[in-house]
């Protein structure tokens, strides 16, 4: 009889019981494998990442409330790694869930190019706890109602990685992000430095050095930095020519380097973005993950520019060799003489 009332009283604490299988990105196992475990607002989550795949459940007496939480710690899981992880299969209560139902927002589907080149800032340990998740949603959900417009900034964050972005153009994205970081720093610290100064603000969250190292590749003087970030988005935003903007240096690049040059900046900028709103919530970001995150974006750049330089990560090194040694064939032939 007791366990019979003990199991009355646990259906009627247990209102709802949401599980989400996921699909996510191979990192190196003692890097992303992770089991967490919390209590968030009166919901219990679960979550094992493991290999390629991620078990997670949520439940709690109210449906909304249960709700509310996935969403929140799926998008703190996407900074943390960069994108949305897929989902394959979910139940409420043991009842099969439309996945595109799911996704409610499109902007939690990102797009494969993105997917591809994301790294891992929680290396090792995603901080997924009831302090940074309320912390987060108390910070997303500032809107007009608030007096500030952090919500639609992290919106188009999201949106820019989304498949509902893939088709627009490299310097509208860059625009957008650019103006994500503007706004971020309009609607969080207030303080006026300008357009290049409050991007900077945020990309001084990452190494400035490495930074200042990518664009010297490119030929962008290590004093101009604050210029380029401002004039690019003054430059694409209102159709004026800005001294110091991407375009004023494309006459000295290779061919096609002014197009990597936009690609750098937005994944630059996206960077620090990510950054930027993972330390504002109190999230625990590995120094090391950080490093390896920018130096990934400067191996990039190495790579599709074939620069010189040696790559820093070992993966990016043998892609390098590789096309160096098939570079060598290509001219000399496979037995070593002249073409």
């Amino acid at each position: 009889m007791l366990i019979g009332q003990s199991a009355v009283r646990m259906r009627e604490w247990i209102r709802m019981n949401l599980e989400v299988n996921f699909n996510v990105k191979k990192y190196r196992q003692s890097w992303s494998d992770q089991e967490i475990e919390a209590a968030i607002k009166g919901v219990r989550i679960e979550i094992k990442i493991e290999g390629e795949k991620c078990l997670s459940s949520f439940v709690g007496k109210e449906d909304e409330k249960v709700w509310e939480i996935f969403y929140a710690v799926w998008e703190v899981i996407a900074l943390y790694d960069g994108y949305f992880y897929i989902p394959v299969s979910a139940n409420v209560d043991g009842i099969y869930y439309d996945i595109e139902k799911l996704y409610g927002n499109k902007f939690r589907k990102t797009d494969k190019f993105w997917k591809n080149r994301a790294t891992l800032l929680g290396q090792g340990d995603r901080g997924i706890d009831e302090n940074i998740i309320v912390e987060y949603m108390n910070l997303r959900n500032q809107g007009r109602a608030q007096g500030k417009m952090t919500k639609l900034v992290i919106n188009t964050y999201f949106s820019i990685l989304s498949v509902a972005y893939k088709e627009v153009n490299i310097e509208h994205k860059l625009s957008l992000m650019l103006n994500a970081c503007d706004g971020y720093f309009l609607n969080e610290i207030g303080q006026s430095k300008g357009t290049g100064g409050h991007i900077m603000n945020l990309v001084g969250n990452i190494d400035k050095q490495k930074v200042q190292y990518g664009l010297g590749l490119m030929g962008i003087p290590k004093s101009k930095i604050t210029e380029l970030f401002g004039g690019v988005r003054d430059e694409i935003d209102h159709y004026f020519i800005m001294q110091y903007s991407v375009g004023s240096y494309a006459p000295n690049l290779i061919k096609d380097a002014d197009i990597y040059l936009n690609f750098y900046l937005l994944c630059i900028v996206g960077l620090a973005m990510r950054i930027t709103l993972l330390e504002r919530i109190g999230g625990f970001i590995n120094q090391k993950a950080k490093e390896r995150a920018i130096d990934f974006i400067n191996d990039r750049l190495i790579l599709s520019c074939q620069f010189k330089d040696r790559c820093r990560l070992p993966e990016n090194q043998m892609e390098q060799d590789l096309y160096l040694v098939s570079k060598e064939i290509s001219t000399r032939g496979v037995n070593g003489y002249q073409k």
